[in-house]
């Protein structure tokens, strides 16, 4: 699932022409906790929340789609 989480924020980035500080800022998280999403480590129900709103699906399919 980590790897999949970095893959989809990577694809969105790359979509949106975003840096990774400008990712972060879209999310409305800090680039330490994209980073730290972003080299496997857990994130807590409220980002994943944040990054599923700005993504448009809900925290199920968020969690669906790492699966």
């Amino acid at each position: 699932m980590d790897r999949k989480i970095s893959k989809l924020l990577e694809a969105y980035a790359n979509e949106h022409g975003l840096t990774q500080a400008q990712l972060a800022n879209e999310f409305g998280i800090c680039t330490k906790t994209l980073f730290n999403i972003r080299k496997g480590k857990k994130m807590n129900l409220d980002t994943a929340y944040l990054i599923a709103s700005r993504l448009g699906v809900t925290l199920d399919d968020l969690y669906m789609a790492l699966q």
